[in-house]
């Protein structure tokens, strides 16, 4: 099962969490339950507004980093 927190539009695979994710700061009424890969894949789609990402530490090879905020 997948977690969507909905403050920053991160997804957080539940079963590989880390202790970086902090799933348990997020408030209930900002959480989303996923069931299946398939859905969080077109979620992080180019399509889907909002965008969401996948955690960079649970779910890195759907989180997507700004190059453009180095530099700013």
């Amino acid at each position: 099962m997948f977690i969507a927190d909905l403050r920053n539009n991160i997804i957080h695979d539940s079963m590989n969490s880390k202790y970086e994710c902090h799933l348990k700061d997020i408030p209930k009424d900002q959480m989303k339950k996923i069931y299946n890969y398939q859905s969080v894949v077109r979620m992080c789609g180019n399509d889907n507004i909002p965008r969401f990402m996948g955690c960079q530490y649970c779910l890195p090879d759907l989180y997507i980093f700004d190059m453009t905020r180095i530099f700013h």
